[in-house]
């Protein structure tokens, strides 16, 4: 009797394990097919994407003062060109441009950002000052439901310039943080959604790979100029169809609903395109490899990342010819590539990092005739429990090709966040926009070329 209830209990055990098995089987029959139907594929890389490139730009809030703060920004530019300097001489573009630089660097800016949910209150303003000129002065400011904006020199007192629906998506189980990972996930998601399956490609090919020939899975999708407006177009179509999103953005651009797409813009050159290729494991679709492909006229580059989101080697070629490559590390709070050239020379880094108190990014590359150093670094510090903390941010960058400088520069901010608002502002004598002379809409309406115009000078 034990024997044969032995023998039973194992023939059930391998129809249980043929049973698992079948079902796996299927199931992986229907990724398959879902992969090319319903580029599972690119789902799954954007989705990575996202959520890489979320964990690093993500807002900091030590002390989260969530949607009550003020935030009080002095921003220092110091920027020069030794290639538009020397040009400048006999080209008046470049004396232009030269002339931006230098002002540039002789601007003092003081930006100011409050906001206090409980009173529903708003404040955004900018100063920028050439010694005691005044460049350009204004304010953008929200009480409860209606929006106001004052411009110095221009307008005497507050603009009333109608409804505004900021404050109805901030609640108790809403804030501004919602907000902004709610639209961040609303353009990813709206992406997958228009890339359609017809327009991608599906294929089994055999690659190269590190260890070897491998026979794999390939998902291509070409994108031409075409392409990529029609991309842009749907996106921004879901955006403005979508409620919650367009409340959102219209709560600080409001009229981002009579915003419209512009079909005449053409992003990439008649003969340019770009592919993006993913090359995954037939079973599960681990992915393998990642290629973009960039053609030009006669021109072929192409961009190969093979590994996981861990770890990984980064090829770049031209015309078929591997010009350089990468070794890629990555952790939830590092990101380093170490350059090296055809020879194995090390020509540079790239590095992103996080840590409890700081953010840093830092790119050293010598290509060819061309050195890029870029470095980028957020620090906080000067903190004061649950009252104040101070943020610096320093972008610094220079650009050298065959020994002449062509960009120089450092920018920083300094910035002092505190959960006191204290928004005071006086709309008593504030005018209704419908009530604006026609020639100071004007002068608002050509603000932006005034300041180009006397930066050039």
């Amino acid at each position: 009797m034990i024997s044969k209830f032995i023998s039973k209990l194992i023939k059930f055990f391998f129809y249980l394990v043929f049973v698992a098995f079948a079902v796996f089987l299927i199931l992986v029959g229907f990724q398959y097919n879902k992969m090319s139907k319903k580029h599972y594929v690119f789902d799954k890389t954007i989705d990575s994407i996202r959520d890489k490139s979320y964990s690093f730009i993500k807002i900091e809030d030590p002390y989260n003062f969530g949607d009550d703060f003020r935030v009080t920004s002095n921003i220092d530019i110091d920027l020069s060109s030794e290639d538009y300097e020397n040009k400048s001489k006999y080209n008046s573009d470049y004396l232009k441009k030269n002339n931006v630089l230098t002002n540039l660097s002789n601007m003092t800016i003081q930006t100011n950002i409050a906001q206090s949910k409980e009173d529903g209150q708003f404040l955004a303003s900018l100063e920028e000052k050439i010694g005691d000129e005044n460049i350009i002065s204004g304010k953008y400011y929200i009480d409860n439901y209606t929006k106001y904006y004052y411009v110095k020199d221009i307008l005497s007192q507050y603009v009333n310039s109608g409804n505004n629906n900021y404050f109805e998506l901030l609640n108790n189980k809403n804030t501004t943080q919602d907000n902004i990972d709610y639209i961040y996930n609303k353009i990813f998601n709206s992406l997958k959604k228009n890339i359609k399956e017809e327009d991608l490609n599906a294929y089994d090919t055999e690659i190269n790979l590190g260890d070897g020939r491998k026979q794999v899975g390939q998902v291509s999708l070409k994108i031409t100029n075409d392409y990529y407006k029609k991309l842009l177009k749907n996106t921004l179509k879901d955006i403005k169809k979508d409620k919650k999103a367009s409340q959102i953005i219209e709560g600080l651009y409001p009229k981002f609903s009579e915003f419209e797409f512009d079909e005449n813009k053409e992003y990439l050159d008649k003969n340019e395109s770009y592919t993006i290729n993913i090359y995954v494991r037939k079973v599960l679709f681990q992915p393998l490899k990642y290629e973009i492909v960039h053609l030009k006229d006669e021109t072929q580059e192409i961009f190969t990342y093979e590994g996981s989101l861990e770890s990984g080697v980064l090829y770049y070629s031209k015309n078929n010819e591997v010009k350089y490559t990468g070794e890629c590390e990555s952790t939830p709070k590092k990101i380093e590539i170490i350059m090296h050239d055809t020879t194995g020379r090390d020509i540079g880094i790239i590095k992103l990092e996080k840590t409890t108190n700081s953010i840093s990014y830092n790119t050293s590359l010598d290509l060819e005739n061309n050195n890029y150093l870029m470095s980028y670094e957020t620090i906080y510090k000067n903190f004061e429990k649950n009252k104040s903390y101070v943020k610096e941010d320093t972008i610094s960058f220079k650009i050298t090709n065959n020994t002449v400088t062509k960009i120089n520069g450092t920018i920083k901010v300094e910035s002092t966040v505190n959960k006191d608002p204290k928004i005071k502002e006086d709309i008593d004598s504030s005018i209704l926009e419908s009530t604006v002379d026609e020639s100071v809409r004007e002068r608002i309406d050509n603000l932006y070329d005034s300041v180009k115009e006397r930066l050039e000078r």
